[in-house]
């Protein structure tokens, strides 16, 4: 009776064991099913990407006057990843990018004298080519750098007057500005992070740093410079 009494004790334990393996085997096959939703090292990513342009100018004598130009950016991206950690990201923007001089001596309406701010907006249609380097499995960061390639699109000069100006006059004036170079070649150096929020959606945010290599004046110097704020959606494949 005894040994009868061990044998059940002995099956009993034994049948405890193997639902708890079952169970936690269970659990991790669960797991191991729910996990590849949200990664984001998918080989195909897409998504839209829209933030705030910060802009300047390089150009001699003009650091003493010159302000930050504010902009939009907005548009699509594409990336291909050869691995887990290394891809191609490709950017098309529309970016508004240009400089801005305040407190200039200029000649207001009616022929005298006042201050001034210039502002010198350049709108381009930007396509970047960025080698992407990936760490992290649910939320990754990436770093990213190459060539930018931007088309002009509009080129206007706005004077806004800061002294009183006579009755019938507007305060701002927007004109034609100096012709500049159709083409703007740079180079882009940014970070960036995606966050899950749904099986293959990720949001985005990249801050950015695009350096223009090239003069934007056909006569003259000056190369753009613009800080990028770009929050967005990605969408893994």
């Amino acid at each position: 009776m005894l040994v009868n009494f061990y044998l059940y004790l002995n099956a009993a334990h034994m049948k405890k064991n193997a639902l708890t393996i079952l169970f936690v085997s269970s659990l991790l096959n669960g797991f191991a099913q729910t996990e590849p939703l949200f990664r984001t090292n998918q080989k195909v990513e897409y998504g839209l990407q829209t933030g705030l342009n910060l802009n300047s100018i390089t150009a001699e004598n003009t650091i003493e006057k010159q302000g930050i130009l504010p902009g939009l950016n907005i548009g699509a991206h594409l990336k291909v990843n050869a691995s887990k950690h290394f891809g191609l990201k490709v950017i098309l923007q529309y970016e508004q990018r240009g400089y801005m001089f305040k407190d200039l001596i200029v000649e207001y309406p009616g022929n005298r004298i006042g201050k001034a701010d210039i502002l010198s907006r350049q709108n381009y249609i930007d396509l970047k080519a960025l080698p992407t380097l990936t760490v992290g499995n649910y939320r990754t960061f990436y770093l990213y750098a190459g060539p930018t390639l931007g088309v002009l699109v509009s080129n206007k000069l706005i004077t806004k007057f800061k002294d009183s100006l006579p009755p019938g006059n507007q305060s701002s004036v927007k004109t034609n500005a100096v012709k500049k170079k159709p083409i703007n070649v740079g180079v882009a150096i940014g970070i960036g992070t995606q966050i899950p929020i749904a099986p293959s959606i990720q949001l985005c945010f990249d801050v950015r740093s695009d350096l223009g290599l090239t003069n934007i004046y056909k006569s003259g110097n000056g190369k753009l410079r613009t800080f990028s704020f770009s929050p967005g959606i990605n969408i893994s494949l």
